[in-house]
Protein backbone atom coordinates (compact mmCIF):
# COMPACT_ATOMS: atom_id res chain seq x y z
CA UNK A 1 0.00 0.00 0.00
CA UNK A 2 1.23 3.50 -0.91
CA UNK A 3 1.60 6.24 1.27
CA UNK A 4 -2.05 6.96 1.69
CA UNK A 5 -4.33 8.07 4.67
CA UNK A 6 -5.70 5.10 5.01
CA UNK A 7 -2.31 3.11 5.67
CA UNK A 8 -1.07 5.87 7.69
CA UNK A 9 -4.16 5.10 9.81
CA UNK A 10 -3.49 1.84 10.26
CA UNK A 11 0.18 2.83 11.46
CA UNK A 12 -1.51 4.64 14.04
CA UNK A 13 -4.13 2.20 14.88
CA UNK A 14 -1.35 -0.11 16.38
CA UNK A 15 -0.69 2.43 19.11
CA UNK A 16 -3.68 2.40 21.57
CA UNK A 17 -2.17 6.06 23.18
CA UNK A 18 -2.46 7.59 19.75
CA UNK A 19 -5.76 10.03 19.85
CA UNK A 20 -7.75 10.78 16.43
CA UNK A 21 -6.93 14.01 17.31
CA UNK A 22 -3.31 13.41 17.18
CA UNK A 23 -3.05 11.05 14.23
CA UNK A 24 -5.22 14.34 12.53
CA UNK A 25 -2.84 16.56 13.45
CA UNK A 26 0.04 14.43 12.60
CA UNK A 27 -1.32 13.99 8.79
CA UNK A 28 -1.88 17.46 8.43
CA UNK A 29 1.71 18.16 9.19
CA UNK A 30 2.74 15.00 7.09
CA UNK A 31 0.19 16.11 3.92
CA UNK A 32 1.46 19.65 3.96
CA UNK A 33 5.24 19.16 3.96
CA UNK A 34 5.37 16.12 1.38
CA UNK A 35 3.16 18.21 -0.99
CA UNK A 36 5.54 21.22 -0.56
CA UNK A 37 6.42 22.72 -4.13
CA UNK A 38 10.22 22.24 -4.28
CA UNK A 39 10.42 18.52 -3.48
CA UNK A 40 10.30 16.53 -6.96
CA UNK A 41 11.65 13.50 -5.67
CA UNK A 42 11.64 14.19 -1.82
CA UNK A 43 7.97 13.65 -1.56
CA UNK A 44 5.11 10.84 -0.95
CA UNK A 45 6.16 9.21 -4.11
CA UNK A 46 9.91 8.87 -2.27
CA UNK A 47 7.84 7.61 1.09
CA UNK A 48 5.75 5.42 -0.57
CA UNK A 49 8.54 3.54 -2.96
CA UNK A 50 10.30 3.13 0.77
CA UNK A 51 6.96 1.56 2.43
CA UNK A 52 6.73 -0.65 -0.65
CA UNK A 53 10.02 -2.05 -0.47
CA UNK A 54 9.86 -2.57 3.39
CA UNK A 55 6.72 -4.55 2.94
CA UNK A 56 8.82 -6.65 0.37
CA UNK A 57 11.35 -7.62 3.30
CA UNK A 58 8.45 -8.26 5.53
CA UNK A 59 7.76 -4.99 7.60
CA UNK A 60 6.45 -5.06 10.97
CA UNK A 61 8.56 -2.94 12.86
CA UNK A 62 6.52 0.16 13.98
CA UNK A 63 9.53 2.60 14.53
CA UNK A 64 11.28 1.92 11.29
CA UNK A 65 7.61 2.60 9.52
CA UNK A 66 7.60 5.91 11.61
CA UNK A 67 10.64 6.69 10.39
CA UNK A 68 9.99 6.01 6.71
CA UNK A 69 6.41 8.47 7.35
CA UNK A 70 8.78 11.42 8.83
CA UNK A 71 12.21 10.84 7.78
CA UNK A 72 12.10 13.92 5.09
CA UNK A 73 9.19 15.80 6.84
CA UNK A 74 11.37 18.67 6.79
CA UNK A 75 13.01 18.84 3.36
CA UNK A 76 14.91 22.46 2.47
CA UNK A 77 17.92 21.45 -0.23
CA UNK A 78 19.52 25.17 1.20
CA UNK A 79 20.02 23.42 5.00
CA UNK A 80 22.44 21.05 6.35
CA UNK A 81 19.79 20.23 9.04
CA UNK A 82 17.13 18.36 7.46
CA UNK A 83 17.39 15.07 8.98
CA UNK A 84 17.80 16.89 12.68
CA UNK A 85 14.76 18.92 12.35
CA UNK A 86 12.31 15.82 10.70
CA UNK A 87 13.68 14.14 13.90
CA UNK A 88 12.82 17.43 16.07
CA UNK A 89 9.10 17.61 14.74
CA UNK A 90 8.56 13.86 15.47
CA UNK A 91 9.79 14.71 18.72
CA UNK A 92 7.44 17.52 19.00
CA UNK A 93 4.60 15.71 17.70
CA UNK A 94 4.65 12.58 19.39
CA UNK A 95 5.86 13.71 23.22
CA UNK A 96 2.79 13.30 24.60
CA UNK A 97 1.56 10.17 22.85
CA UNK A 98 4.36 7.83 22.84
CA UNK A 99 6.43 6.39 25.12
CA UNK A 100 10.20 7.79 25.52
CA UNK A 101 12.27 4.84 24.46
CA UNK A 102 9.91 4.70 21.19
CA UNK A 103 10.11 8.14 20.37
CA UNK A 104 14.18 7.91 20.81
CA UNK A 105 14.30 4.60 18.44
CA UNK A 106 12.13 7.09 15.82
CA UNK A 107 14.47 10.33 16.11
CA UNK A 108 17.50 7.72 16.27
CA UNK A 109 16.33 6.36 12.80
CA UNK A 110 15.47 9.53 11.30
CA UNK A 111 18.75 10.86 12.06
CA UNK A 112 20.56 7.70 10.82
CA UNK A 113 19.16 8.91 7.34
CA UNK A 114 21.85 11.35 6.92
CA UNK A 115 24.22 10.62 5.16
CA UNK A 116 27.03 12.30 6.36
CA UNK A 117 26.25 10.52 9.50
CA UNK A 118 28.47 7.25 10.66
CA UNK A 119 27.24 4.14 9.48
CA UNK A 120 26.83 2.03 12.70
CA UNK A 121 25.92 -1.99 12.60
CA UNK A 122 22.45 -1.25 14.40
CA UNK A 123 20.24 -3.69 12.24
CA UNK A 124 17.32 -1.25 12.27
CA UNK A 125 19.66 1.70 10.96
CA UNK A 126 21.28 -0.46 8.22
CA UNK A 127 18.05 -1.69 6.92
CA UNK A 128 15.98 1.92 6.63
CA UNK A 129 19.25 3.53 5.17
CA UNK A 130 19.49 0.89 2.39
CA UNK A 131 15.95 1.41 1.32
CA UNK A 132 16.50 4.78 1.54
CA UNK A 133 19.14 4.54 -1.10
CA UNK A 134 17.77 1.43 -2.81
CA UNK A 135 17.02 4.08 -5.68
CA UNK A 136 20.26 4.40 -6.41
CA UNK A 137 20.47 0.25 -7.78
CA UNK A 138 17.01 1.34 -9.58
CA UNK A 139 16.80 0.41 -13.46
CA UNK A 140 18.70 3.20 -15.55
CA UNK A 141 15.13 5.27 -16.70
CA UNK A 142 13.98 5.38 -13.00
CA UNK A 143 17.68 6.04 -11.86
CA UNK A 144 17.76 9.00 -14.53
CA UNK A 145 14.75 10.22 -13.53
CA UNK A 146 15.97 10.64 -10.23
CA UNK A 147 18.56 12.30 -11.31
CA UNK A 148 16.75 14.74 -13.28
CA UNK A 149 14.45 15.28 -10.06
CA UNK A 150 17.33 15.84 -7.65
CA UNK A 151 18.81 18.63 -10.10
CA UNK A 152 14.89 20.67 -9.96
CA UNK A 153 15.45 20.48 -6.41
CA UNK A 154 18.79 22.42 -6.47
CA UNK A 155 17.93 24.58 -9.75
CA UNK A 156 19.13 27.74 -7.63
CA UNK A 157 22.67 25.90 -7.52
CA UNK A 158 24.81 27.09 -10.93
CA UNK A 159 25.86 24.24 -13.19
CA UNK A 160 29.02 24.28 -12.05
CA UNK A 161 29.06 24.18 -8.50
CA UNK A 162 26.33 21.51 -8.87
CA UNK A 163 28.05 19.30 -10.99
CA UNK A 164 31.64 20.01 -8.42
CA UNK A 165 28.68 19.63 -5.10
CA UNK A 166 27.07 15.97 -6.66
CA UNK A 167 30.24 14.73 -7.98
CA UNK A 168 31.53 14.53 -4.20
CA UNK A 169 28.74 13.38 -3.00
CA UNK A 170 28.47 10.19 -5.88
CA UNK A 171 32.28 9.85 -4.67
CA UNK A 172 31.82 9.44 -0.91
CA UNK A 173 28.92 6.87 -1.32
CA UNK A 174 31.62 4.94 -4.02
CA UNK A 175 34.52 4.83 -1.07
CA UNK A 176 32.22 2.48 1.00
CA UNK A 177 29.78 -0.10 0.77
CA UNK A 178 26.16 1.20 -0.07
CA UNK A 179 24.34 -1.62 1.12
CA UNK A 180 24.54 -3.39 4.10
CA UNK A 181 21.84 -5.40 4.97
CA UNK A 182 21.76 -8.80 3.32
CA UNK A 183 18.24 -8.27 2.02
CA UNK A 184 20.09 -5.44 -0.52
CA UNK A 185 23.64 -6.33 -0.71
CA UNK A 186 23.55 -8.01 -4.07
CA UNK A 187 22.33 -4.53 -5.38
CA UNK A 188 25.78 -3.08 -4.66
CA UNK A 189 26.78 -3.65 -8.40
CA UNK A 190 23.78 -2.36 -10.23
CA UNK A 191 24.08 1.17 -7.87
CA UNK A 192 27.82 1.45 -8.10
CA UNK A 193 27.24 1.21 -12.10
CA UNK A 194 24.78 4.22 -12.18
CA UNK A 195 26.37 5.88 -9.70
CA UNK A 196 29.98 5.73 -11.99
CA UNK A 197 27.88 6.26 -14.64
CA UNK A 198 26.04 10.08 -13.41
CA UNK A 199 30.21 10.27 -12.48
CA UNK A 200 31.36 10.29 -15.89
CA UNK A 201 28.61 12.16 -17.04
CA UNK A 202 29.01 15.05 -14.48
CA UNK A 203 33.07 14.67 -15.12
CA UNK A 204 33.04 14.67 -19.27
CA UNK A 205 36.50 15.65 -19.47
Amino acid sequence: MPATRERFDELCSRIATLSAESVEEAWTLLEEAYSEQHRHYHNFDHVSTLLKDYDEVGGGNLAIEFAIWFHDIVYDPKSGTNEEDSAALFDKWSADFLESKFRSDVTRLIRATDPRQSRTDLPDETLLCDLDLLVLSANPEIYQQYVKNIRKEYHFVPEEKFREGRSRILEDFLKGKIYRSDHFSPREELARENLNSELAGLNPD
